[in-house]
């Protein structure tokens, strides 16, 4: 065995070593509480990042669509605009025909009024376009 001074030594360095091991343990459970509080708010921002990514997606979905709907409207928006000028177009070419044939009938001409007549029944055997252009879509 060693003298006295070897163990009232080997006795401080066990003090003081289990009061190091104290102060060691409580740091670590100090710091072991601030992993878990850090990991739940991890989990929390994680969840809310998830949930904003979702709530992104969904609204860019919403959007496409709007932009979609959009796009159609504005192509149906620039058809029925031209609308009007069809019509106002159709409306005089059928007003210098009929015209035409009054003209043709006051003079008495047959002959003029059935070529007119003739003529008119192949435009509308073309779609009703003078030039010879049929465009189904505007005839149905």
């Amino acid at each position: 065995m060693g003298s006295k001074a070897e163990i009232n030594e080997a006795f401080d360095q066990k003090d003081h070593i289990h009061e190091r091991h104290k102060v060691l343990k409580k740091d670590s459970d100090v710091l072991l509480t601030n992993l878990k509080f850090l990991e739940e708010n991890t989990r929390k921002i994680q969840k809310s990042f998830e949930d904003e990514r979702t709530a992104l997606r969904k609204l860019s979905e919403e959007h496409r669509a709007a932009n979609e709907i959009r796009q159609k409207a504005y192509i149906e928006w620039t058809e029925l605009r031209s609308e009007p000028s069809k019509k106002n177009e159709y409306f005089f070419r059928y007003r210098d025909d009929q015209n035409a044939a009054e003209i043709f009938k006051a003079n008495g001409d047959i002959n003029g009024l059935k070529s007119h007549c003739n003529s008119q029944l192949k435009v509308i055997g073309d779609g009703g376009d003078p030039n010879g252009h049929y465009d189904k879509d505007d005839h149905q």
